[in-house]
């Protein structure tokens, strides 16, 4: 009940926001308790909307009047002039997680999105692409003029695939990581352009190398092949956004779209989106708590769907151990070793020597056991030294068990004062 009671006290404070004026887009929800909803049930529109993940088209329709609203939100406030226009007119939609996945089984880190109808074109876009090296000796390592290949590429992609400014910047991989060594530089490429191609070959090494400065930026570069035509993957690249599916994330915020755009193209996109997130979102549209749609600024923020189901009944693929169990192998006998001894294989190959009756691990071959000089394996386990070892560590334990509750002792008879070194680092402050 807890949950549920949060879920609508959240829902309430995003009601009360600037935009929620316009009548279209008032969630009522002030009337529904928590007691009344089911397990399975969900605000959506001011209505309890049953068995969700079949119904997107609910959410497809709440999400037509918060973007409405927003567009009116925004006309009340032209009298501010914004100067980066092109950034805070953009429309987000947030997506929170009832339980964060602890493990990706995929291995993927992120998913691209295809917006039907992107607000990016070539006449408002600039492109930076990432290509290989060419050469990779020593020379052109300590080569000075550290752009020679990134001309060479640009007069290869003019003859092959006719490109003349659809890309406005050439890299290269090396260009790139000497350019680029410090945080600062790598935010600043991060700034100058608004799409970053990269060829797929080196699209690992590439997206390592940047790292967070371009997460943060949402610019993670799109791979491409350039075994097929680069003009068609580039038209592709102005409506494709990412999606993060790494571990321990609670909530991703996806961009959909420009407020300039017409409704009907924002409709279909966010449309789009949500369907892509139910498909790679970790346990699926069972593990979404909420939907929002956002401005950059992050207010005002509008609720499209809010669902009161508990956490606990997420079923999530669980990391694997890192030492998982294996079971005990069988054990097989062996002619060289003495009698009462075998040989057991454990599931990951390796082989120990072990009591036929027990299956318990032996030490063998240790100094005790008989051997000739002239054999090439001499044993080197000497069964005395480890016993020795085994007691030291047990004395060591025995010891600071003593000690631990000498120390609690002396405090209970001391009223619960500190003792010991923290009585003395409480004087020396005092002293201070």
């Amino acid at each position: 009940m807890a949950r549920k009671g949060k879920a609508v006290r959240n829902a309430k404070v995003a009601k009360e926001s600037e935009v929620v004026e316009v009548e279209d887009v008032k969630p009522e929800i002030e009337d529904i308790k928590p007691g009344t909803l089911g397990e399975h049930d969900v605000v959506m529109g001011g209505d309890v909307v049953a068995d969700v993940p079949q119904n997107l088209l609910a959410i497809k329709e709440q999400a037509q009047k918060a973007i409405q609203a927003l567009k009116e939100y925004k006309e009340q406030g032209k009298k501010k002039k914004s100067l980066f226009p092109e950034i805070d007119l953009g429309v987000f939609l947030l997506v929170v997680y009832k339980k964060p996945a602890m493990y990706n089984a995929s291995h993927n880190v992120r998913r691209l999105i295809s917006l039907p109808q992107p607000d990016k074109n070539f006449d408002n876009t600039s492109i930076c692409i990432v290509l290989p090296d060419l050469d990779k000796s020593d020379a052109a390592k300590k080569n000075p003029d550290v752009d020679a290949e990134a001309r060479e590429w640009a007069v290869k992609l003019r003859e092959e695939h006719s490109i003349n400014k659809q890309i406005s910047k050439v890299l290269t991989l090396r260009q790139v990581m000497r350019e680029n060594s410090t945080p600062e530089s790598k935010r600043k490429l991060a700034e100058t352009y608004d799409i970053f191609l990269c060829d797929k070959r080196i699209h690992k090494s590439v997206c390592t190398f940047l790292g967070k400065s371009f997460n943060k930026a949402r610019k993670v570069p799109i791979p491409v092949d350039l075994e097929k035509p680069l003009i068609s993957q580039i038209q592709d690249s102005y409506g494709k956004i990412s999606m993060p599916l790494g571990a321990c994330r609670t909530r991703v915020s996806l961009r959909f779209g420009h407020l300039n755009q017409p409704i009907e193209d924002l409709t279909t996109n966010v449309d789009e989106v949500v369907k892509k997130v139910v498909e790679y979102c970790p346990g699926g549209m069972d593990n979404v708590r909420s939907m929002y749609v956002e401005l950059p600024t992050g207010k005002p923020t509008l609720p499209i769907y809010v669902h009161m189901g508990s956490a606990n009944e997420v079923k999530l693929q669980k990391a694997p151990k890192l030492r998982p169990t294996e079971g005990a192998g069988q054990t097989l006998e062996c002619s060289t070793l003495p009698e009462g001894l075998g040989v057991q294989i454990r599931p990951n190959g390796k082989v120990r020597v072990v009591e036929e009756k027990t299956g318990k691990g032996v030490l063998y071959p240790t100094t005790r056991d008989e051997y000739q000089k002239r054999d090439d394996l001499k044993p080197k386990v000497n069964v005395k030294w480890i016993e020795k070892r085994r007691l030291e560590k047990q004395k060591k334990r025995q010891n600071r068990v003593k000690v631990l509750k000498k120390r609690k002792r002396a405090a209970n008879a001391a009223g619960g004062q500190p003792v010991g070194k923290k009585a003395k680092k409480e004087e020396v402050k005092t002293e201070a």
